[in-house]
């Protein structure tokens, strides 16, 4: 069963061997628990979602409301300082902020493409 750890490490805004200090285990250690074939047990995830501020749910994959980690695409200046302030943020902040820009896009995407959201003064080019 592949496992969220690496996904939920990133979105707290650790490396590896942050983790792996963080746990007092190795850094080679916090990889394995990584890889899609690592053998997490229990003891070890309840260790590693406390660590990382997060849920066992999450840790585990099972947690729907966690986004998936987009690898490749190019990241704007805009979208870099916005992800500073997200991990910047408590992981249960975090979703609470996932779910009011998911209901802020939904509602963008009823109004049409060219509707500016209320309080916005930057305009679409």
């Amino acid at each position: 069963m592949p496992y969220a750890v690496a996904r939920c490490r990133e979105l707290a805004g650790m490396s590896q061997a942050e983790l792996a200090s963080r746990l007092g285990i190795s850094q080679q250690s916090v990889a394995y628990y990584e890889k899609p074939d690592g053998d997490l047990k229990v003891s070890v995830a309840l260790r590693i979602a406390e660590a990382l501020g997060t849920t066992i749910d999450a840790l585990l994959g099972l947690d729907d409301a966690a986004p998936p980690v987009i690898i490749g695409e190019m990241v704007s200046g805009d979208e870099m300082e916005l992800l500073g302030y997200f991990r910047a943020l408590p992981m249960r902040e975090r979703y609470r902020a996932l779910g009011y820009i998911e209901r802020m896009s939904e509602e963008y995407a009823q109004r049409g493409s060219e509707a500016v959201p209320e309080g916005d003064s930057r305009r679409t080019a």
